[in-house]
């Protein structure tokens, strides 16, 4: 399920937090509920794309640029 932000100044953290690189999308990530981020890189699409364990379960997942988090 998507992470849908509210606030408009959380969108000016995120959009700080995407120009830093992979680590801070990780710790974004993990907030999310996702564990074991791996594999992060961001397309030329600006779409960071990786994998991630839900559960006991990897999965494929990608942010976006508006900081939603989501299986891929």
């Amino acid at each position: 399920m998507p992470r849908l932000v509210s606030h408009p100044d959380e969108v000016k953290i995120i959009s700080r937090r995407f120009g830093q690189g992979a680590e801070e999308i990780d710790k974004y990530i993990e907030l999310d509920g996702y564990k074991h981020v791996r594999a992060l890189e961001k397309g030329p699409d600006g779409v960071w794309r990786g994998r991630a364990m839900r559960g006991r379960t990897e999965i494929a997942i990608r942010v976006d640029a508006t900081g939603s988090v989501s299986a891929d």
